[in-house]
């Protein structure tokens, strides 16, 4: 395995010019230690750089920060994960009975929503039906953690903005890290771009909550996330341990080793030991994060084009270390999905 460390400058602006890849932050974490290194600019040919605090979607990277809070929740008695989600939500919600096609929807859960195995789709263009019996297989699916999201937002009478500031955000630190968008995040903020490097739109300004792709946050908060997982992990925390813990099978591998959910992360198990992982696409805003918690390491980086997730693999051979499985992450989310959404987690 190569040593956990930054990778060369020309290697990084090197696949970032035969991607067609603008702005580039990156972050290594060695033994708890976090290095981070941007490159680029925030919009193409504008003179406008991407720094360690400009604010990028983290798209579906927002679902394990979400996770995270419902475990929280879940330690304090407040949602039980094995209760159908429905006995919390109001017939008036907007996620009560009218929104479903079939009354299977009373079974799912939110340990099925955080495994991706309630059987909604992943969005358009039928948000309320459901493809196979809850519980029975992994499909990912954005639309359950919608329905989870409104789940909480009623047992706590509180916005997931109040709930991650208080659960995560103050505590951590990650001051620049928001679901909703926030005026100041303007002047600090990127673009996204196609796959020939061109200009596509710029970053979301959310005014309502979207939990499954609808974070806003800079690479030096998100190193944080990661790592407080790794410290805690390697602290026996018992929410964190079952968070990374493999709970349904993603897709095997007979030759390769398999691929498994947990509580809101991808576990990657081999022969290196698990790891936990996540990708993200907005379109033409890419991210990624994978930690590996023997080593107490992780590599994370945002990415502003379309093409961002190509450079996986080499980017972890030049840092933690690349596996067998290393360039297959965002082909077990896609194939496994039912629907492709109009964002596209």
């Amino acid at each position: 395995m190569a040593q956990s460390r930054l990778p060369a400058d020309e290697f990084v602006l090197g696949i970032m010019a035969r991607q067609n890849i603008p702005g580039l932050p990156l972050s290594v974490i060695t033994d708890g230690h976090i290095a981070v290194k941007s490159y680029g600019e925030r919009r193409a040919a504008s003179g406008l750089f991407v720094n360690n605090e400009t604010i990028f979607e983290a798209a579906s990277l927002s679902k394990p920060v979400f996770a995270l809070l419902v475990l929280q929740l879940e330690q304090e008695k407040l949602i039980d994960l094995d209760l159908p989600l429905h006995q919390y939500i109001p017939d008036s919600n907007a996620y009560g009975p009218d929104f479903f096609e079939s009354s299977e929807y009373l079974g799912i859960t939110a340990r099925m929503v955080l495994t991706h195995t309630s059987g909604l789709p992943n969005g358009t263009p039928t948000p309320g039906a459901i493809h196979f019996l809850p519980g029975s297989r992994f499909a990912y699916s954005g639309t359950g953690f919608r329905f989870l999201h409104a789940a909480i937002t009623e047992i706590t009478a509180q916005s997931l903005t109040q709930l991650l500031d208080t659960y995560i955000f103050d505590p951590l630190d990650m001051n620049n890290s928001s679901f909703l968008w926030r005026d100041e995040f303007e002047q600090n903020s990127t673009w996204g771009h196609d796959s020939d490097g061109e200009i596509g739109r710029e970053i979301l300004h959310l005014d309502s909550e979207f939990p499954e792709g609808g974070f806003v946050t800079n690479i030096s908060d998100y190193s944080i996330f990661v790592r407080f997982l790794l410290n805690e992990y390697e602290a026996a925390n018992p929410v964190i341990r079952r968070m990374l813990e493999p709970a349904v099978e993603a897709r095997d591998y007979s030759t390769q080793g398999s691929m498994s959910w947990g509580l809101g992360w991808g576990i990657e198990e081999a022969e290196l030991g698990n790891r936990f992982w996540h990708t993200g696409s907005n379109g033409v805003f890419k991210t990624f994060a994978l930690g590996d918690p023997a080593n107490k390491s992780a590599l994370i980086f945002f990415a502003n084009a379309e093409n961002g997730l190509e450079i996986v693999p080499e980017l972890l051979e030049q840092t933690i270390g690349a596996t067998e499985l290393s360039d297959d992450y965002q082909r077990t989310i896609s194939e496994s999905r039912v629907f492709r959404p109009v964002i596209d987690n």
